[in-house]
């Protein structure tokens, strides 16, 4: 990551919980634009679950971190 590509993780709000892993994947040059909480997975079962909106793709993962979901944007989308 680096500070003139996106702001960094503290300016950004994002809980300390999601910020070592998630924004790992963040890639040089891709700007995080927004991000967002739930507390629902894809099974409407209670478990936190984060998505993040970049200038080049939705990242997601679940509060273990160990399965990150990526999709890149595309002018389809």
């Amino acid at each position: 990551m680096n500070s003139k590509t996106h702001p960094p993780a503290d300016l950004l709000g994002l809980p300390f919980f999601w910020q070592e892993g998630v924004l790992s994947q963040v890639h040089l040059g891709e700007n995080v634009l927004a991000w967002l909480e739930v507390d629902l997975n894809d099974e409407l079962r209670f478990k936190k679950n984060l998505v993040i909106l970049t200038d080049q793709r939705v990242i997601s993962t679940d509060e273990t971190q160990k399965k990150v979901g990526i999709f890149t944007l595309s002018a389809q989308i």
